[in-house]
């Protein structure tokens, strides 16, 4: 799934802009595991465990967020074509 969205946003196509490759759960995940480095604590432990549902928010959050750019551009789209 990381792979499609990645290929998909650096291949154009999607209506989303190509800077929206920040907003995949790669990024989120890796975000996320850098609280791995505060030591072994509860809290750190949680984040762990949940590394991968908070990468997905951070996806989903992103896409949100970018949704409007994305409706322009596909609207530009179809009045070229």
């Amino acid at each position: 799934m990381v792979y499609a969205h990645i290929r998909a946003m650096l291949g154009g196509f999607s209506p989303y802009p190509r800077r929206c490759i920040l907003c995949s759960m790669a990024v989120g995940t890796l975000f996320v595991s850098i609280a791995g480095v505060l030591g072994n604590h509860e809290m750190v432990n949680a984040l762990m465990v949940g590394a991968f549902s908070l990468g997905s928010l951070w996806t989903l959050a992103g896409h949100l967020m970018m949704l409007g750019k994305a409706k322009e551009r596909q609207e530009k789209n179809k009045n070229q074509n």
